[in-house]
């Protein structure tokens, strides 16, 4: 019997996964070097060489006689795993074929999701297809190395069925569990997947402008090339849909009235981004100011479309956004509802105590400390919501309890009458209302619809960024509602 012979670096490093004692089936084997090597080394019992193909098989054929395997390695004709019988391999080498089509090799066996089996999969493309599936259903890679062979690099996976499914899988399935720090090949695998997603995103940007799936290519490239020089595994960032979720468990954008439209008003929910402008509305500085500070996504409380678009203008603002590549999302009257929303804020704001949350969602509280004038009430709102200036009433009452409605909220005066409330400080009030609430003993303060809701986007700023630390959250300094006061 001539010396055994060397296997290439591929193939060494998929020997080196495979478990000593193990049967081991070779799907798609290569002149069945593989089996025969690790059963006259010792490390596999036994072994499968199966091929589609009956050509490669007899190559199988003469390397196992040449070679005195016969009685540990036995020739499959198969396609895929559909003629190995279950339990009767522990190790399954899936080698040098291309991720989708060990994909389709896995999904047409369900046998083998069973955690007893140890799977070696070497994808000579598409390895991002192949981990996605593996995340996707209930399998993970335990390991997973890099090779140079042949002057191309080549990923290697040590995977077992688990029935978890990976939650985020849409940077990991670029790198799997690639280190590189631990090896030289896994840097510059990682590297090479980089710079192939940067080349591929900023070739789709070339042709298409408004391509968000290009600048998802382009930021997953920078993290892979930033995680290849400092061998900090990158969290993958959120979507649009990821944030609008957050938004939707605590504020419902299914609860917004009738009347409203909420949601995600311009762009793609499945864009990812790493940075966020917070404003009140969305005017044209408010656009620029996210171009220029580099943010993907803006969340405004008020609709950038409220009615019904007759024409796209190229001053518009849906159309400023689009042509940047800018998604939306607004929440308004579903954040006035909500109990972390617009009025529990402003509430919050002026410290208020043992605040109450109306079905209607204006929100009422007591005053700290001792009842104020209606003067000194004012006072208080000005300088808690930083106001250059407040209307009020006096009617010569002794405030203790107050309720709050941000924004155009004047008709709600009846309501916080009721609700026991000696003020109401609202953003926006009519003529009669003012006069009628006269008529109840009940103090206004109109603090203006800027100042009475803008307190709802810091809070947004700092609840998100608690949610999504791996993104920048922003509120714009650019929004104003150009009111100047003498």
């Amino acid at each position: 019997m001539e010396s055994l012979f060397n296997l290439d670096n591929r193939l060494r490093l998929c020997a080196s996964f495979v478990r000593n004692g193990a049967r081991v089936a070779d799907i798609g084997t290569d002149h069945a070097y593989l089996p025969v090597w690790l059963c006259k080394n010792g490390i596999a019992a036994q072994a499968i060489a199966a091929d589609i193909n009956p050509k490669p098989l007899e190559h199988g054929k003469n390397t196992i006689e040449k070679y005195n395997a016969a009685g540990q390695v036995t020739i499959c004709l198969s396609n895929g795993l559909e003629k190995i019988i279950p339990n009767s391999v522990d190790d399954i080498v899936i080698a040098g074929m291309g991720g989708e089509l060990i994909v389709n090799i896995l999904q047409n066996a369900a046998w083998i999701k069973d955690e007893k089996y140890h799977f070696i999969l070497q994808p000579m493309t598409k390895a991002e297809t192949l981990r996605e599936y593996l995340y996707s259903n209930g399998f993970v890679i335990k390991d997973e190395q890099a090779v140079m062979a042949e002057g191309k690099l080549y990923s290697v996976m040590s995977v077992f069925y688990t029935n978890k499914e990976y939650n985020d899988i849409r940077l990991k399935k670029y790198y799997g569990m690639l280190n590189p720090v631990k090896s030289d090949d896994a840097r510059q695998y990682i590297q090479r997947v980089a710079g192939s997603l940067l080349k591929k995103g900023n070739g789709m940007l070339k042709a298409d402008s408004f391509s968000f799936q290009a600048k998802n290519y382009i930021r997953y490239g920078e993290q892979l090339m930033e995680y290849s020089k400092n061998g900090i595994e990158p969290k993958a960032l959120p979507s649009v849909n990821n944030i609008y979720n957050y938004i939707d468990s605590f504020a419902p954008f299914n609860s917004a009235l009738d009347y409203d439209n909420v949601g995600v008003l311009v762009g793609d929910s499945n864009a990812v981004v790493s940075k966020v402008l917070v404003a009140l509305d969305i005017t044209a500085d408010v656009v620029n100011e996210a171009q220029r500070i580099g943010a993907g996504l803006i969340i405004s409380h008020h609709p950038v479309i409220f009615k019904p678009l007759r024409a796209v203008g190229s001053k518009s603002i849906p159309y400023m956004l689009a042509q940047r590549n800018l998604t939306a999302i607004c929440a308004h009257t579903n954040l006035d509802l909500s109990t972390q929303g617009v009025n529990i804020c402003m509430a919050e704001a002026l410290g208020l105590k043992n605040v109450f949350l109306h079905s209607e969602g204006i929100a009422v509280g007591d005053i700290s400390g001792n009842a104020l004038s209606s003067e000194q009430f004012a006072q208080l709102v000005k300088e808690r919501l930083h106001c250059n200036g407040v209307r009020f009433t006096d009617i010569n009452n002794k405030i203790s309890r107050a309720a709050v409605g941000g924004g155009a909220c004047g008709e709600y005066i009846y309501l916080a009458k009721e609700l026991g409330a000696d003020a109401f400080v609202t953003g926006e009030i009519k003529h009669n209302y003012i006069l009628e609430s006269h008529d109840i003993s009940l103090t206004i303060v109109d603090a203006g619809h800027y100042k009475t809701e803008d307190v709802v986007t810091d809070y947004l700023v700092d609840i998100l960024g608690e949610k999504f630390p791996n993104v920048e959250f922003i509120k714009s300094k650019a929004f104003t509602d150009y009111i100047n006061y003498l």
